[in-house]
């Protein structure tokens, strides 16, 4: 991202970076090898109806993303969905400039900063739906039975394994696919494996006290179909079915039967003193009102779970911590972790209409940043706010 000195007009700020990124974007786009994602965001922003042949230039490209906003740009840049190389600058820490930002732009967020350890920002700290950002703790949870040698190097680079009884419930052409697919492929939306949420989605609107609570119940869900294998397809059903796979590696390995989440529980949520994570929305959960399924949504190892502004900073802090006491999750992670990690930069967006959040790692500076919305705006700006201020 770019860094601009100018005056202490936000506006004039947030208007050289719209350009700079409109001249920065279209290479981008244009290298991409599958833009399909990307072209389905874009129309849906614009409510228009782009074809791949509308972005087979640089100048066409160019032409389009004119008329996106800020956000939207930003949101791009950063790559989360899209498969475009996130950008990794150290944003400017300056909690007076912070806390001004926040009253100036009128964000409804909470916002919780650990440096070096130590907690230095909590504003508003209430908890949200982590949405995506759930898809971290699957993946590094996954680092940490690497190094302790409960799942291995193998497992990951074979066809993903679940329990032979839950995959007689998966629908035939998932069922199928996962014999080529590898757990490695999954993890890094390589699978061609769809979505389970829409489908999740709809049961709810019929039934909001369906209450699924282990990642089997969640499988019910998973799209019947599936895209080509080897192309980047963001995928929920893929790191579900990750879970579910470190959930029979982990009981095979150790003769239990334990569930995901007492396995998630042991290895993150306790460690890293996690207080506030939940499957299901607790009482004080903050949730939009104009999405009437926010409130019924449960967690699983795609995301949805519930958790305190603070307490996802702290898990942020955690992993630092795990990475710099422990060289070899390190190294697993730069070789397995490309869903969320990027040259010392483990970052991952969450959201649905109406809440999104925000987890930046930067592990080399020791800064964990965790920005959370009621309003599905505000962590975009107050992220862009971050990279402004001087």
């Amino acid at each position: 991202m770019y860094i601009y000195i100018m005056n202490n007009s936000w506006i004039n700020q947030e208007i050289i970076i719209k350009n700079k990124l409109i001249d920065l974007l279209p290479n981008k786009i244009y290298n991409l090898k599958d833009k399909k994602q990307l072209i389905n965001f874009i129309n849906l922003q614009l409510n228009k109806k782009y074809t791949l042949n509308n972005f087979n230039n640089l100048e066409k490209i160019k032409n389009i993303i004119i008329n996106l906003n800020l956000t939207d740009l930003y949101e791009i840049n950063n790559g989360e969905n899209f498969n475009i190389i996130k950008s990794n600058t150290i944003p400017n820490i300056y909690i007076k400039k912070i806390k001004k930002y926040i009253l100036d732009k009128k964000l409804n967020i909470s916002c919780s900063i650990f440096h070096n350890n130590k907690n230095i920002l909590n504003y508003n700290n209430e908890i949200y739906a982590m949405h995506s950002i759930g898809k971290v703790f699957t993946g590094f949870l996954i680092m940490i039975l690497l190094n302790l040698k409960i799942i291995t190097e193998k497992d990951i680079n074979s066809p993903i394994q679940i329990d032979p009884t839950l995959l007689n419930t998966i629908p035939i052409k998932v069922k199928n696919r996962l014999k080529t697919t590898t757990m490695l492929d999954a993890m890094t939306h390589m699978s061609g494996l769809k979505d389970y949420l829409t489908k999740y989605f709809d049961a709810l609107k019929i039934n909001n006290k369906i209450n699924p609570l282990n990642p089997e119940d969640f499988v019910k869900y998973i799209d019947d179909d599936v895209d080509k294998q080897g192309i980047f397809n963001y995928s929920n059903a893929g790191i579900l079915l990750c879970g579910l796979s470190v959930q029979y590696l982990y009981n095979k390995n150790k003769k239990t039967n334990k569930t995901y989440n007492e396995i998630l529980y042991e290895y993150i949520i306790k460690p890293s003193k996690i207080t506030t994570f939940s499957i299901i929305k607790p009482k004080n959960g903050i949730y939009n009102k104009i999405n009437k399924l926010s409130k019924f949504i449960n967690g699983s190892p795609g995301g949805g779970y519930w958790i305190s502004c603070y307490d996802l900073s702290l898990f942020g802090n955690f992993v630092i911590n795990m990475c710099y006491n422990n060289k070899q999750i390190f190294t697993y992670l730069k070789k397995y972790g490309s869903e969320f990690y990027f040259d010392n930069l483990i970052r991952h967006f969450g959201g649905i209409d109406g809440s999104k959040c925000l987890l930046s790692v930067y592990l080399k500076n020791k800064i964990s940043i965790v920005i959370m919305d009621n309003d599905g705006n505000s962590t975009d700006l107050l992220h862009l706010g971050l990279n402004i201020f001087n």
